[in-house]
């Protein structure tokens, strides 16, 4: 009876420079899964070093995909969400929260990254470590 449909409460649906910005990074993020996926069936472009080619190829393709699912995602929240009982326990569990995310961040490095070293600027660590 009183139910809204399902995005009747979106901020998507309810403002216009809400959705104007949504529908420019759909497109913008659909255009670089397309671009992506053309460099990917076209072979190794001569213009790129190999490691930036593999890194826009694979790293920023994976990226896209997982902004259309965020932006998904955020056409499906309300538009005025109460997150007030996660930020409180966010704020008293903030233990729990940096070991959630620094295991996140370490699945990305074995699982994303592959435990390589995909450029220059990530050898500055081990670099340094070894000299000092």
């Amino acid at each position: 009876m009183g139910k809204t449909p399902l995005l009747g409460d979106s901020a998507v649906v309810n403002s216009s420079a809400v959705r104007t910005l949504f529908i420019a990074t759909a497109m913008v993020t659909i255009a670089i899964l397309l671009w992506t996926q053309h460099l990917k069936l076209a072979g190794y472009v001569p213009s790129f070093t190999p490691i930036y080619y593999e890194l826009l190829v694979n790293g920023d393709s994976t990226g896209a995909m997982v902004l259309l699912v965020v932006l998904m995602c955020a056409a499906l929240l309300p538009a005025r969400p109460s997150y007030r009982c996660a930020l409180r326990w966010v704020g008293a569990h903030p233990g729990i929260v940096a070991a959630v995310s620094a295991i996140i961040l370490m699945c990305g490095t074995l699982f994303v990254y592959h435990d390589h070293r995909l450029s220059k600027d990530e050898y500055t660590e081990y670099f340094q470590s070894q000299i000092f």
